[in-house]
């Protein structure tokens, strides 16, 4: 009996033991910054942009960053398609809309509807969201401005009105996702996002560039693009969990080695361990 009550008490301190090392280690993991973040954004679907994957324009992966020629499809081999999930999760919305049947220009800044014979699914569109402004531009050539990656400092927002052409977008891996667009397709994407344009062999594309607010076509080019770009700052946290892959990790200076042993996470993680040790010993000697 006295053996069996002995073995008790040590089978319990044990346990306790091993309850109390669980406690610290996952406080430990949780002083080290190891809490999970899921990039991007819960797919979902409002009553003007319900998703609809099989909707989408084509997706697919680029044979590389910067192509040697960009209005070539430039697919990989084997082609590589892209979901639609990928991109919605990174902040793209996608509505196919019918322009055929409406009267509109080449170009007009800004244009406004006619009275009569509009396109009572766009007016409608328009009112809900509040895209105040319009205009409509043809292009038909290549503009190295448009294809080179940049950002703006509010949502990006096209309709294809005729013609074709390719988007390039970042999905939230820092990859790029090229969008073959043509008639029909209205697309909108949050500010910050990363992205570039095209157009294709055909060299023909007639879009609306539509606006909340005044108009402001700025865009911030990623080789030039700062740490304090308070909009960049805002996408990268809501759906990159904060991790800007054009930043050092924790905004530390890694051209500079530092010495480890003096680091915060380092030196945090040693008390914690010391005290967690401590603990053990401590436990271990009553038991004995």
């Amino acid at each position: 009996k006295e053996i069996t009550s002995d073995s008790l008490k040590i089978s319990m301190k044990i346990l306790t033991t091993l309850s109390i090392c669980g406690i610290f280690m996952s406080f430990l993991a949780s002083s080290r910054g190891e809490e999970t973040c899921q990039k991007g954004k819960d797919v979902t679907s409002d009553v003007f942009f319900p998703f609809n994957g099989t909707n989408w324009p084509e997706l697919w992966s680029l044979t590389s960053d910067e192509p040697q020629d960009p209005q070539l499809p430039n697919h990989k081999d084997p082609p590589m398609p892209v979901d639609p999930v990928i991109l919605a999760a990174a902040g793209v919305k996608y509505l196919h809309l019918d322009p055929s049947g409406y009267n509109y220009p080449g170009k007009s800044v800004p244009w406004e509807p006619p009275v009569e014979g509009k396109d009572q699914s766009l007016a409608d569109l328009r009112n809900a969201y509040n895209y105040t402004y319009a205009d409509i531009i043809t292009v038909d050539s290549f503009f190295p401005a448009f294809w080179d990656e940049h950002m703006h400092g509010d949502k990006t927002i096209r309709y294809i009105l005729n013609g074709t052409g390719y988007f390039d977008l970042r999905d939230v891996n820092d990859n790029w996702v090229r969008m073959s667009v043509k008639a029909g397709d209205f697309m909108e994407w949050p500010s910050g996002i990363y992205h570039r344009f095209t157009v294709d062999g055909d060299n023909f594309i007639t879009a609306m560039r539509l606006f909340k607010g005044s108009p402001v076509w700025t865009p911030y080019p990623r080789s030039e693009m700062l740490a304090n770009n308070t909009v960049r700052n805002d996408y990268v946290k809501e759906y990159l969990c904060g991790e800007d892959p054009d930043q050092p990790e924790d905004g530390e200076d890694h051209d500079q080695p530092e010495d480890a042993s003096s680091s915060p996470k380092f030196l945090s993680g040693t008390i914690i361990s010391s005290t967690l040790i401590a603990t053990l010993l401590s436990l271990f000697g009553a038991i004995m």
